[in-house]
């Protein structure tokens, strides 16, 4: 679970099992908004200028070549999570890791993201993506959200 801190994402909280995936995002690791799902989830929420200050305050750096790095990209992609209702990380963060996220209320107010994380095309994670997505594993890297 990761919360919105200021321009930042802060991961509160990791439950792992026993052969989860190597801890990439230990609790207290900050990150920027637009490359993760659990970013990316609490980025459509807010206002589209409030969107758009955030990313004029820290601009959309990449973390990997599927990081997106555009406004009209990123403004696409919260316009797809407000639509289905869930977010997508295929491999924006990391190489090879792929994130189903939802955000997390507390009433009306965001509390937050949690997600759902495994390695590309391995496990139940990368199935459960593709079964929603629609795509096979191998198309999903070019249509990454």
């Amino acid at each position: 679970m990761a919360v919105r801190e200021g321009n930042e994402l802060v991961v509160v909280h990791m439950s792992e099992r026993d052969n989860a995936i190597e801890k990439q995002t230990p609790v207290g690791k900050r990150n920027h908004l637009h490359c993760t799902g659990l970013g990316k989830a609490v980025l459509a929420e807010p206002s589209k200028e409030q969107v758009h200050r955030i990313v004029g305050n820290v601009g959309l750096p990449a973390s990997t070549s599927n990081t997106i790095t555009g406004r009209e990209g990123l403004f696409d992609a919260l316009k797809n999570i407000r639509q289905q209702g869930y977010a997508r990380d295929a491999e924006e963060l990391y190489e090879g890791v792929y994130c189903i996220v939802t955000s997390v209320k507390k009433g009306d107010d965001l509390a937050g993201a949690i997600s759902v994380t495994g390695h590309r095309c391995v496990g139940s994670v990368t199935n459960s993506i593709k079964q929603i997505s629609g795509a096979p594993c191998s198309k999903r890297r070019a249509s990454s959200s």
